[in-house]
């Protein structure tokens, strides 16, 4: 039963005590929860004592749900039932206060999460009186740290920190007012109260290298050797008719003409002829086929209808004919075959060193699950290598998501603004592109992501939905490369997948699940060794300041990713050197366009150096290459050489720019190490410029002179944008006087 809610001041107050406070902003006799009302209990009203949940939630079948109220302090009464409230109707008050933590934005306040809130703030009234720091309102930095410091050495958990949290969001609708500050903000509601669970201490981590490359790898694998036949599998999927039978208006296996001997005689010699060619009875290889063997391995009607070109989807009288013909046929010896469809599967190479199918072959179900699977293995790639947040995935559109930036491909998603209402773009690689090339055959609507929660994306109070549909898409494709029998080639992937919504699959709780928001940490980790710097972090991340950045550089690498990737670090003097000799090389042979202040610099001195020593020119008609030349001519005079050791020591290439890091023309520092925070390329003395650097600094000079079209922009605003511009064309330039651009 529902009814709705409506003020009832007929009833007297239940078990109001002397001395109960009343708020300034809602009657005694407001009910708490708008809406419906599932029960025939009265509903409880905000000067109740004692609450009544048993209707606020239709699955909830405790018929004794309450909370009480009544061993608090006035006060504390009072600021319970009020938080309480506005969070249970937190629409009416969206315009004073925001509650900041994704998990608290369902819109559904459910009955056990407000026994949670109840117990928690009677909890923190209690310490509060233990350790005589009295109301929010009066706390300042000295009672929260007192309050932290209890937390964590009695019981620490985040919980506290959210409810202390909310104690600041609702200050300015709490009669008694709230903290004026939030201690939780810096370090988050889990680490200011000391939990130390290990999904929650190690969401802000990146994942281990060897986890990274189990579950990455198996999704580029799934990508590059299995998307071909499951793309292929689901086209012919949607595109299968059932045969139709020249034996009247109405179908082979239409329900009126299943008991037709004739009917029945033809399809028994269909099925007969199916389970010949296919050489025995097909089983099912996935999970969720149906059929009396239940599950992988037990045989599948909808297979052998599939094969025989009959409707698979029938039900009744032809589920009714088949099965006696598939146990007559298992009883006279008929073998079990796996799969049965015409559908090809690519051999690979397997982790083992050897090579053979990828998966069993395909039964009519498996088509769906590998689809879905597939889907996921694309939104893991897209996640790992793009730093994209979850709100922004889901946002991409099916069409127009690609694009370039700053001369380099790119992703789009034109919902998701940055400051100037311009569409966000991200940095995209070629495993990327492909995820979102196949996300688009398999994608229904309007986005990439359509699966459960897609359209919600842009609509508040919604994104605990989207976390959570992508998150359990991690842990699905996870559990199904570590337990499906019908997959091989696969690395098992050294990770849980906890509660993926499937009561009947297998879970395994013992290892730490793997969150979208570690994809983003991982990434921070690599980015800070492999020639990315923090600016170039800062901006696909989409941080608002650089800070942040260096934050999930400096805390979020492991010990293992540090070792590993200071190789990276022992090879990058190899690269240097390398670099180095094609520049001199590239001067030598007049082949050079080198642009920027460092660039015109550079040619400079090499071009000095070698008119002033005592060498042939490079002869382009000499049997000896370039490369033997300069070997045997150039780099064995001393000075040459150690003109090229210099630049190797102070050259650091880049894919904006390359950078000379000459401490005297530094702009980032005025120590011997540079801060990326600080990079200004337009201006910098040190940036070389390649030509294929070039089309990033023209494209941000056509990008400025668009800005600078814009009508009605102020004279100074067009000063800067046309000094940018000139700051632009004079990094371009490959010569002193002449005009790169």
């Amino acid at each position: 039963m529902t009814t709705p809610m409506r003020q009832d001041a007929t009833r007297p107050l239940i078990a109001a005590p002397g001395g109960w406070l009343k708020s300034e902003s809602i009657s005694d006799y407001e009910p708490v929860f708008t809406g419906m009302w599932f029960s025939r209990d009265p509903q409880p009203r905000f000067g109740d004592a004692v609450w009544n949940l048993t209707g606020r939630d239709p699955v909830q079948t405790r018929s004794t749900w309450r909370i009480d109220f009544t061993d608090l302090t006035p006060e504390w009464g009072l600021i319970a039932r009020e938080v309480i409230y506005w969070r249970a109707n937190i629409d009416k008050a969206r315009h004073r206060f925001t509650i900041r933590s994704p998990r608290s934005q369902q819109r559904m306040f459910k009955a056990v999460t407000i026994f949670t809130w109840r117990m928690m703030l009677g909890r923190v009234a209690e310490m509060s009186a233990t350790l005589g720091i009295g109301l929010p309102s009066r706390w300042g930095s000295n009672e929260t740290e007192m309050l932290r410091d209890y937390i964590r050495g009695n019981v620490p958990n985040a919980h506290y920190g959210n409810i202390v949290s909310v104690l600041h969001q609702m200050r300015d609708v709490l009669t008694l007012g709230g903290l004026s500050h939030d201690p939780t903000l810096e370090m988050g509601t889990a680490r200011w109260s000391g939990d130390t669970a290990i999904n929650r201490d190690r969401t802000s981590k990146a994942l281990e290298p060897q986890v990274f490359q189990q579950v990455v790898g198996n999704a580029l694998t799934y990508i590059d050797k299995c998307s071909d036949d499951i793309l292929r599998a689901a086209g012919w999927k949607d595109a299968y008719t059932p045969t139709t039978m020249a034996l009247g208006a109405l179908a082979l296996d239409h329900p009126v003409r299943m008991q037709h001997p004739e009917v029945n005689s033809q399809r028994a010699l269909i099925l007969h002829d199916t389970l010949e060619r296919i050489g025995g009875i097909p089983t099912a290889t996935v999970a969720s086929s149906t059929g009396r063997g239940g599950g992988i391995g037990g045989y599948c009607r909808r297979t052998l209808h599939a094969a025989a070109g009959l409707n698979p989807k029938s039900r009744g009288a032809s589920q009714d004919f088949t099965r006696p013909l598939i146990d007559a046929r298992l009883r006279a010896g008929t073998p079990l075959v796996p799969g049965g469809l015409p559908l090809p599967v690519a051999v690979i190479d397997r982790p083992d060193g050897t090579s053979g199918p990828w998966r069993d072959p395909f039964c009519w179900d498996s088509i769906d699950i590998e689809a879905q699977t597939l889907s996921f293995a694309c939104k893991i790639v897209i996640m790992a290598f793009t730093a994209m947040r979850v709100s922004e995935m889901e946002l991409i559109p099916r069409s127009g998501w690609r694009t370039t930036w700053m001369g380099a491909d790119a992703i789009t998603a034109p919902l998701v603004k940055n400051a100037w209402g311009e569409p966000m773009k991200w940095w995209a690689t070629p495993p990327v592109i492909r995820a979102c090339e196949i996300l688009e055959q398999l994608a229904r609507g309007d986005y990439l992501f359509d699966h459960r929660g897609v359209r919600k994306g842009v609509e508040p109070g919604k994104r605990k939905e989207i976390d959570g549909a992508v998150w359990d898409g991690v842990q699905l494709f996870v559990r199904r490369v570590n337990t499906d029998p019908s997959l091989h080639g696969f690395n098992p992937v050294r990770a849980g997948w906890g509660k993926t919504g499937h009561k009947d699959q297998q879970k395994n709780d013992q290892l730490p699940t793997i969150s979208p928001h570690r994809f983003r940490f991982t990434l921070a980790s690599i980015s800070n060794f492999v020639a990315l710097g923090d600016v170039a972090f800062q901006q696909q991340a989409k941080h608002a300041k650089v800070a942040m950045s260096h934050s999930y550089q400096a805390n979020s690498g492991t010990r293992n990713w540090n070792d590993i990737l200071n190789t990276v670090l022992d090879s990058e003097a190899d690269k240097r050197s390398a670099k180095a000799f094609d520049l001199h090389l590239g001067v030598w042979t007049g082949e050079a366009e080198l642009a920027g202040h460092a660039g015109r610099e550079l040619t400079r001195t090499v071009r000095d150096l070698l008119d002033d020593l005592p060498l042939d020119e490079y002869d382009p008609h000499s049997e000896e290459s370039q490369v033997d030349q300069f070997t045997t001519q150039v780099v064995q005079i001393p000075e040459l050489a150690a003109a090229i050791r210099s630049t190797a020591v102070l050259l650091h290439p880049g894919t904006i720019c390359h950078c000379l890091r000459y401490t005297q023309q530094m702009e980032c520092t005025n120590n011997a190490e540079p801060n990326l925070g600080m990079c200004h390329p337009q201006t910098c003395a040190n940036v070389l410029l390649e030509p294929e650097h070039s089309a990033v600094y023209r494209a941000r000079r056509e990008q400025t002179r668009q800005w600078l079209a814009t009508p009605g922009i102020s004279s100074t605003q067009s000063a800067i944008l046309e000094r940018a511009i000139g700051q632009i064309d004079a990094q371009l330039r490959t010569e002193d006087n002449a005009d790169g651009a």
